[in-house]
Formats: C-alpha cells, structure tokens, sequence
C-alpha cells in the first residue's frame, strides 16, 4: 500500500481509483513497529441494469513509532 503523507495524496489516490465514491474506511491498528492507519474506500460502479460496490485499498497513514506504551514507560 501506498503511504498517506497528506490530504493532497489522499485526494489522489481517491481520483485514481474511479466511481461513485460510498464509504471511506479508516482501520487503526499498530504493532511493535508503531500506529498506523489503513484507508479504503467502497465505491459504486454501475453498468446498466447492474451495480456492483469495490473495495480499494488506497493506502496508509502512519502515527507514530512508540513502542514505549507497549512497555508501560510512557503512560496511554
């Protein structure tokens, strides 16, 4: 996945994908190596009489590196 440095690179990756946007997904989640977030989106594509809704995985946006909460040095 590609890296969500700002708003504009978020705002490319939805262009790129194409279709009526429906749902932007954000999982948060993080490991030894920091936080991070996941962005999706669900988008609508329709070919007449048919619809049909995508996930697309445009990217992450990464939150920090401190493995010292895991560890209880730093207080949550």
């Amino acid at each position: 996945m590609a890296a969500i440095t700002s708003l504009a690179s978020l705002e490319q990756a939805l262009l790129q994908v194409g279709g009526t946007p429906r749902v932007l997904e954000a999982l948060w989640d993080g490991d030894t190596q920091g936080w991070y977030l996941c962005v999706s989106v669900y988008v609508e594509k329709s070919v007449w009489p048919l619809k049909k809704t995508v996930c697309h995985a445009l990217g992450t946006v990464v939150l920090g590196t401190d493995i010292r909460l895991f560890n209880g040095h730093v207080p949550p």
